[in-house]
């Protein structure tokens, strides 16, 4: 069963292609970003919400993993997910 958030990223800015750019499937924002984090080759992503539809993307105040830390915790805090 998929997690509420699905995480899509990949390299050299250039997605694969859908299904073939899915890391996996989250139940918060901060469980994808630390996914995200176990990755240093990963140059953009989008963050899927299942439940509502929004798509998070990489932006450049993400650029620190301790920006996405952060904003993850927030983003989770205002979803009742933290």
């Amino acid at each position: 069963m998929l997690s509420r958030f699905i995480l899509f990223a990949g390299v050299d800015f250039y997605p694969a292609g859908g299904a073939e750019d899915i890391l996996g499937s989250y139940a918060s924002i901060s469980e994808a970003i630390a996914e995200l984090d176990r990755h240093d080759d990963l140059d953009w992503f989008h963050i899927l919400d299942i439940q509502t539809g929004a798509i998070i993307t990489y932006g450049p105040q993400f650029a620190r993993r301790s920006e996405r830390t952060v904003w993850a915790r927030d983003y989770d805090l205002r979803l009742g997910l933290a």
